[in-house]
């Protein structure tokens, strides 16, 4: 929002930036905002206002912005501005004047007069006890809430216990799911060493097969020949006896 009036205050000086024609009668429709160095945080802030006849008029500060005092804008050619901190009842810090000029307006008004510093306190005390009375009984109903929310959140608690919990029996499975997948892993490798050596056997089986039918054959060939000379040594002899009749018929003869 744009401020009619924007007052920047550091320490005890004061400068007003005017962003509007100020005019005599523009009854309630000048706002000034203030802004604060650190030096005021924590005080009580008060504008004072003072007209061409020398009179002033103390505003309090709600939230750094006031509305100009009717007063002020009834006549005259200018108006200064001021402001004092207080703490505990007492003047702590007071700015110097800043001047802002009026010019005729085309209407005269009749306002009602500014309050009064004191019912301006009051009025805002009143304000705040209203504000605390309303915060306190935020804060009561918003404890009946919790209260009727307890069981909710106990079980809610509970829940999230529980929910913990299985995760964490999960992660345990998850974890043995995980290590029995590498024993598998590691079972699949070995079988498939396996039925390499398996492959590697029966090759070798097939290769000694061979050879003994190879040998068997071998061995077969050689009984049978082994047999024909059995025989042959057999008829030889048999034909010994006739031999040896003849030899002796010669030797008789």
């Amino acid at each position: 929002m744009a401020y009619e009036i924007a007052v920047t205050v550091n320490k005890r000086s004061i400068r007003a930036q005017i962003n509007t024609t100020l005019t005599t009668g523009s009854i309630g429709s000048i706002q000034c905002s203030f802004t604060f160095d650190e030096e005021w945080e924590g005080l009580v802030k008060t504008a004072i206002f003072q007209g061409s006849d020398g009179k002033t008029y103390p505003i309090l500060l709600t939230q750094d912005v006031c509305t100009v005092p009717n007063e002020i804008l009834s006549d005259g050619a200018y108006f200064n501005l001021g402001v004092m901190g207080t703490k505990d009842g007492n003047v702590v810090v007071a700015t110097g004047w800043a001047v802002a000029q009026l010019l005729p307006g085309c209407y005269e008004s009749i306002a009602p007069p500014t309050e009064d510093i004191y019912l301006q306190i009051l009025n805002e005390f009143s304000s705040s006890t209203a504000q605390m009375e309303e915060a306190a009984e935020k804060v009561e109903q918003c404890a009946e809430e919790i209260a009727e929310s307890l069981p909710d959140i106990q079980s809610a608690a509970q829940k999230a216990a529980e929910a913990a919990e299985s995760a964490a029996k999960a992660k345990e499975y998850q974890d043995a799911a995980q290590e029995s997948a590498s024993d598998a892993l590691k079972s699949a490798q070995a079988a498939s060493e396996a039925e390499d050596n398996i492959s590697t056997m029966q090759s070798d089986i097939q290769q000694l097969a061979s050879q003994v039918s190879s040998d068997k054959a071998d061995v077969s060939e050689k009984a049978q020949t082994v047999t024909q000379l059995a025989q042959q040594v057999e008829e030889t002899a048999d034909s010994f006896p006739e031999v040896a009749d003849a030899a002796k018929s010669a030797v008789t003869a």
